[in-house]
């Protein structure tokens, strides 16, 4: 049995054996990612059994792809939230994918790593909410080699924000 510690909790592997069966997964879990207004609870729930499709080993069906595209910027969205525990289960549930399936991530990574995703919680005040983003940074640049988000990162090293340059500069160290 497959597991993961995701926020202190084991993520049990979901598997699935069909397109049809991966389709009736996520049509249960992309109501409850579609905004910050959703209970929390649900939200958190819904990341986990997304983690858990992945480890499971759902990217390898040929629908994944379609399916995840819309859930992506959903997620990407649940890094804004307010709440340092979904920030922190987000960052999880998109480190997971990176580094579980680069190849279906890579096609996702400029909507993860942008000025409304990650770029723009690690400038963000919580500490804990920044060092989050920044850890999901390095696990996407460590896993995804893509050049699509180099100039993003780059261009971040110009924040006023200290941390935030220190942050960008450990990416930049990552990259190389």
């Amino acid at each position: 049995m497959n597991s993961r510690s995701a926020t202190g909790t084991g993520v049990e592997a979901i598997e699935v054996s069909s397109a049809k069966q991966l389709n009736d997964e996520f049509d249960s879990l992309s109501p409850n990612l579609r905004g910050t207004d959703i209970d929390w609870s649900k939200r958190m729930k819904a990341m986990k059994k997304l983690q858990g499709l992945i480890l499971g080993g759902a990217t390898e069906l040929e629908n994944f792809h379609s399916l995840f595209k819309p859930v992506a910027f959903d997620l990407s969205g649940q890094l804004i939230d307010l709440r340092s525990q979904i920030v922190r289960e987000a960052c999880n549930t998109i480190s997971l994918l990176a580094e579980m399936d680069p190849h279906t991530f890579e096609q996702f990574a400029t909507t993860f790593v942008s000025q409304t995703g990650l770029l723009k919680l690690i400038s963000s005040a919580t500490k804990v909410m920044a060092a989050c983003g920044h850890k999901c940074l390095l696990s996407i640049l460590t896993h995804v080699h893509t050049l699509k988000v180099i100039p993003k990162i780059v261009e971040e090293i110009k924040n006023r924000n200290t941390q935030v340059r220190l942050y960008i500069s450990e990416c930049i160290l990552t990259i190389l």
